[in-house]
């Protein structure tokens, strides 16, 4: 077995007429095809002859014993011959053990799987259509082409550098062999499609088995070895087939009626805590600790949510159930206008306040004076506690060393789970992935998320979907209606490809993520919002500004490096590496097909422009001159300096921008080579990775500086 095997053949056409059209020749090792040759010619009374094929090695695994060569000619019965019974001849050699003694290789504990896979655009994984190129099924006939395509992918935990068989077979008759150039962790770029089937197989009308099997010969060591195969009945029938169908155009952008009425509703302010205050403290706009023992003061907001403006109204003030103010408004509302109740100090001399939960509740118009959009929104009600004595304020969380470690014990195996975060059962994971992104923050921070003045939504699909909704709704009640098509165009981008946003919910920064994803996804999609997030809490006014798509694209950069700086923290304070990658030529693909994809649509996505960004920032301005080396050789920038370029990018003054990305984009046809350079060196042997990346870190890890 130490030796190289060599398969020599010949196979003779002993009938009187020469063969001139396409046949095959198949060599079946211990009952499973491994090779096959193709041939169009052959003369009568003549030979077709293959010597000393030294490819066997590389389609099965040798192991010491007795094993059975076959080879079967003609195998799809694509010839007429006089005798089709003598097509097949097999014999049985022995295989000796290898002298050198080679120490076998242990199996280790992270192995790859490949699985059938539908990718969202696909009807099934195994499509069978008379037309090229197409995801869905199509009426199929013997009088016309059969296309097929099936997809695979590597569902398991490594990557698979060698190359990958994928079969296919009719009723049980291999009919084409596929090969691809190894197989990335969940990448579903492996489609296999197969020319016309006809051409290499008779079909009769009726029912047939499409099977495709991948890795038959078990070269690939995986996890689970029963789930290879994917099988599927289709139906053939006679004569012609329709054209295809046209693929159909986006439907119409559905664009509301604009408000004829106005629409009052309780009020939120970016930086207060709800329509309804309480606290001790004038101006204060945020709920403190109450006492019995101090005078509590009341705000109340009241919010025009509409471009039409509204008369005089009153609002009741409510203290567990019982009315006990009434304010006139008697100014009305304009537009999009916030009324404001400040500061209001008679709640002591008109509600009995002792210790413990009351509840307040306004109500808004409630003589219904004002004709509304919607006449259901006008109460609004919020419990609150006072104690008594001293007020205790309360103090930020502080996490010791035993403490974060404790929060990130479980991340590896986080990582690998594929299940969803929020499922159709509830919040599987939630809790896992709010406390690894809580100990990320911290580490980056030195604070909790806990204690920002924050949301953090991580939500089903649908429950995402409607919040979208929702959002936009607000957004159109209140915009003049010349901009309603490119706010229904954003908010049809964010329904198709976002996985998340920050926006400004409820007086907070209001991060919603997608958490119907596995959960490596979630954890890097919610890092790189809560980028977002910090970039909103420190500079307020960037967030502000009448934001260009340069602009954007700063936001993006932004957000992109502070996900980048939570993994490397991470990593940092643990000691594992959760973000290496092996030298597989398919990496090298990946990162160069990536690069190419953001310079490709850097002028019509902000997160593509967002990503060369971080690169030219570090390359062509003069501030990171120190850093630039470092960030294109070796392993890029440390956690410490992803955070120092996060917080520049910040901290840029949005009057000028502009001009700073128009200046540095100027550098980009220069830096594409290093750039590509600095993602292949990043790039480990095999045999020096304890744990490869997942998917969704790739780009984190690989391409950003």
């Amino acid at each position: 077995m130490g030796s190289t095997t060599y398969v020599s053949w010949a196979v003779a056409n002993k009938g009187e007429a020469s063969v001139d059209r396409l046949f095959f020749i198949d060599l079946h090792f211990d009952g499973v095809e491994v090779a096959r040759w193709r041939s169009n010619h052959l003369d009568n009374l003549s030979l077709s002859v293959i010597t000393n094929w030294d490819g066997l090695q590389d389609v099965v695994r040798l192991t010491p014993g007795d094993h059975t060569l076959k080879l079967v000619v003609d195998p799809t019965n694509l010839i007429p011959e006089t005798d089709e019974t003598d097509n097949e001849i097999e014999i049985v050699r022995t295989w000796l053990p290898d002298t050198n003694e080679v120490v076998s290789t242990p199996v280790p504990d992270r192995l790859p799987d490949l699985a059938p896979h539908t990718p969202d655009d696909w009807d099934a994984a195994l499509i069978a259509s008379p037309y090229e190129n197409e995801v869905a099924d199509g009426p199929l006939s013997v009088d016309m082409p059969t296309y097929v395509a099936a997809v695979f992918w590597n569902q398991g935990l490594v990557s698979i550098s060698d190359d990958v068989w994928v079969y296919l077979y009719v009723d049980e008759v291999l009919v084409d062999m596929r090969l691809t150039s190894g197989m990335l962790v969940e990448d579903p770029a492996v489609r296999s499609r197969f020319q016309d089937l006809l051409q290499r197989v008779p079909m009769s009308p009726g029912v047939h088995t499409l099977r495709v099997v991948a890795d038959p010969n078990d070269l690939v060591v995986e996890s689970n070895e029963d789930n290879n195969v994917l099988e599927r009945e289709f139906v053939w029938g006679t004569g012609t087939v329709a054209a295809a169908t046209p693929v159909p155009t986006a439907s119409p952008l559905v664009l509301p009626a604009a408000p004829t009425l106005p629409n009052l509703v309780p009020g939120w302010r970016f930086g207060w805590d709800g329509p309804i205050v309480v606290s001790h403290e004038p101006e204060s706009f945020l709920d403190g600790p109450l006492t019995v023992d101090r005078p509590s003061l009341v705000d109340i907001l009241v919010f025009n949510r509409s471009t039409q403006s509204a008369g005089s109204y009153s609002v009741d003030l409510y203290f567990d159930g019982a009315k006990i103010q009434r304010f006139e408004m008697d100014r009305g509302s304009i537009s999009r206008e916030v009324n404001v109740i400040e500061d209001w100090g008679g709640l002591g001399e008109n509600a009995p306040l002792a210790e413990g939960v009351h509840v307040l509740k306004i109500v808004i118009d409630p003589d219904n004076t004002v004709s509304e959009t919607d006449e259901t929104d006008n109460t609004y009600e919020k419990a609150f506690s006072w104690g008594t004595g001293e007020i205790v304020t309360a103090q930020p969380r502080s996490y010791d060393e035993n403490t974060l470690r404790q929060m990130l014990s479980a991340l590896p195996d986080l990582l690998d789970i594929r299940k969803s975060v929020v499922d159709e059962n509830g919040e599987a994971y939630a809790e896992d992935v709010l406390r690894v992104a809580d100990a990320g923050y911290y580490l980056v921070t030195g604070r909790s998320m806990l204690d920002e003045r924050v949301n953090v939504l991580l939500l089903g699909r649908q429950d995402y979907l409607n919040w979208i909704e929702s959002s936009f709704d607000n957004q159109f009640a209140i915009r003049d209606p010349s901009s309603y098509e490119s706010l229904a165009l954003r908010k049809e981008v964010m329904r198709a490809r976002a996985t998340g946003f920050k926006t400004r919910d409820e007086g907070k920064v209001t991060v919603v993520v997608d958490a119907e994803r596995g959960v490596a996804d979630v954890i890097n999609s919610l890092a790189h919002e809560l980028g977002h997030l910090l970039q909103d809490l420190s500079t307020a006014d960037q967030s502000e500004s009448d934001a260009s798509y340069l602009v954007q694209g700063i936001h993006e950069a932004e957000a992109q490096q502070f996900q980048r700086t939570i993994w490397l923290a991470i990593e940092e304070f643990t000691g594992l590496s959760l973000t290496s990658y092996p030298t597989y030529a398919n990496f090298r693909d990946l990162t160069a097909e990536r690069l190419s994809a953001a310079i490709r649509n850097r002028g019509r996505d902000e997160h593509e422009l967002g990503l060369l960004l971080q690169w030219l920032v570090v390359i062509d301005d003069p501030a990171f001159a120190d850093l630039r080396e470092k960030a294109i050789v070796g392993f890029g920038l440390d956690a410490s300096e992803s955070l120092r370029l996060f917080e520049y990018l910040v901290n840029l003054d949005p009057n000028t921008a502009n001009a700073y990305v128009s200046d540095r984009l100027e550098a980009l046809p220069d830096a594409v080579n290093l750039i590509r350079a600095a993602a292949w060196g990043r790039l480990q042997p095999a045999s020096e990775i304890q744990y490869e990346g997942q998917r969704d870190l790739r780009v984190a890890a690989l391409l950003m500086p």
